[in-house]
């Protein structure tokens, strides 16, 4: 189990008591081959794409899962990820949304219809193949600056494997996946009742929710 130290919001208390954080980015930086993420809230800020980039130049495989606009309770930590998509694609992070009228799949059914829309609350991390994370932490300066956080750290390539190759099964089913076109513009790509579907813009989202998503850009990201 990693805790971080409660005195992490004093001043004179170094980086080193943000411990749960700290420890994740140094098993991170060890990764050989994959690491999966899941997080319903993502802003990696400028360090966390250089990281990412060193990551990738190393040829390991990042496949990020978060929430879309849609599926996402708060517009203004959206909007801050928003702004770093581009960033994670051209590093050739495998970028993916949850899709907020997706079914969810469960061990007894393979498909039941949500009534109210699916959100992503799970904070995960599965490294090569062996390593998993598992606890209250979510990728943004929040979690990470402000919040105590918690969570386990378990070594066990049987389980993780599994978990994987579960996860890895499921994640077209309910996410769109993002991808940059020859413009340089972002799409959202999903099979949909055996449909190839493509979206230009925030999928089922309001011209509303749109514009507040962008408005909220001006928000501080070490608020989110």
């Amino acid at each position: 189990m990693i805790v971080d130290d409660p005195s992490k919001l004093r001043a004179e208390i170094s980086d080193e008591h943000q411990i749960v954080a700290t420890e994740i980015a140094e098993v991170l930086n060890e990764a050989k081959q994959e690491i999966f993420i899941f997080t319903p809230y993502f802003i990696p800020g400028k360090s966390g794409i250089e990281f990412i980039r060193r990551l990738r130049d190393k040829g390991v495989r990042i496949v990020l899962l978060t929430n879309s606009l849609a599926s996402n309770n708060h517009t203004a930590v959206h909007s801050a990820y928003s702004s770093y998509r581009k960033d994670l694609l051209k590093a050739g992070v495998e970028l993916w949304e949850a899709r907020a009228n997706a079914s969810v799949i469960t061990v007894e059914s393979d498909s039941t219809t949500l009534t109210t829309p699916l959100t992503l609350h799970t904070k995960g991390i599965l490294i090569d193949r062996k390593l998993v994370f598992v606890g209250s932490l979510n990728l943004d300066p929040r979690s990470i600056d402000i919040n105590t956080e918690m969570g386990l750290l378990i070594e066990s390539e049987p389980l993780v494997s599994e978990m994987t190759d579960h996860v890895m099964a499921r994640i077209p089913r309910i996410a769109y996946r993002l991808q940059l076109d020859d413009n340089g513009n972002i799409s959202w790509h999903a099979n949909i009742d055996g449909r190839d579907v493509v979206e230009t813009t925030e999928p089922l989202t309001s011209w509303w929710r749109r514009f507040s998503a962008w408005f909220l850009k001006i928000a501080p990201e070490q608020q989110l």
